[in-house]
C-alpha cells in the first residue's frame, strides 16, 4: 500500500517479444478501482513512457495493479522462438515484466 499521498506523473510498460498486454489499475482505500493506463496490444519497438496531462493525486492507503500477458505461441510474429522454455533476462529473446512510475510524494 503506498503510505503517503502522491502525485503521478507517468508510467512505463516494459517487456520484450513476447509481450501481449500490459494495464496499471488503482485501487482505492474505499475499494474503487480506477483504471490508470492499458496497453491492450504491447509491442516490443513501441518502448513508450506515457506521461499524463495533468498529474493524478493517488492518497495514501491505495494499492497500484500492475497486470500483464505474454504469448509463447507460433501466432505471435514477433517471437524469437516458440519452442524454447522462457526466462527472465535482459535481453530481447528472453523476457521480462517491468514497469515504472514517475511520482512526487507529497509530505
Amino acid at each position: 500500500k503506498i503510505k503517503n499521498d502522491r502525485l503521478l506523473y507517468g508510467m512505463n510498460p516494459h517487456m520484450h517479444f513476447r509481450g501481449k498486454r500490459m494495464s496499471f489499475e488503482l485501487r482505492l482505500p474505499d475499494g474503487t478501482i480506477q483504471p490508470l493506463l492499458s496497453v491492450p496490444n504491447y509491442n516490443f519497438n513501441w518502448q513508450r513512457s506515457y506521461r499524463l496531462k495533468e498529474p493524478l493525486r493517488i492518497p495514501a492507503g491505495s494499492e497500484v495493479i500492475i497486470r500483464n500477458a505474454w504469448d509463447n505461441s507460433a501466432l505471435n510474429p514477433h517471437n524469437p522462438d516458440p519452442s524454447k522454455e522462457i526466462t527472465w533476462g535482459e535481453q530481447s529473446f528472453e523476457e521480462m515484466f517491468f514497469a515504472t512510475m514517475t511520482y512526487v510524494d507529497m509530505d
